[in-house]
């Protein structure tokens, strides 16, 4: 989270020092340690985005490889529209009713289909009102 002004920066790492109960002397001591998890894969991925995608892997029960082996064999596009995603956004489409995972979606595709609530019938009958109105 780039903080530019100085003193909101000063004020987020009072609070997180004050929420993890981590002293600022503990993490320098623990430097080496901290940088060489920033330069891991995982780490990475979780400084990229927060702990957005970490929390989203833990939630989908996949691990960062799986989701890494899902982003390329797509090729790094939306499994629908066909359209390249940056790692931070594709998003893991799921089946609301069974919970399986079923492949990585663009922000637009993904939240289509979840204001479609997944129905085929409706997805078809948005096809055909766009067809009826000249849409290809």
């Amino acid at each position: 989270m780039p903080l530019k002004d100085p003193e909101k920066r000063r004020e987020y790492n009072r609070n997180w020092f004050r929420k993890t109960g981590k002293s600022k002397e503990y993490y320098l001591k623990n430097f080496d340690y901290y940088k060489k998890w920033r330069a891991s894969e995982k780490g990475k991925l979780i400084m990229a985005n927060g702990s957005k995608k970490y929390n989203c892997l833990k939630r989908h029960g996949i691990t960062l490889e799986e989701w890494f082996q899902m982003y390329q064999n797509q090729n790094k596009c939306c499994a629908i529209c066909g359209e390249y995603m940056d790692e931070n956004k594709a998003f893991i489409d799921h089946d609301h009713e069974t919970g399986n995972n079923r492949q990585l979606l663009c922000r637009f595709c993904n939240t289509g289909l979840g204001f479609f609530k997944d129905s085929i019938p409706t997805l078809e009958k948005a096809i055909n009102y766009l067809r009826k109105h000249g849409r290809n």
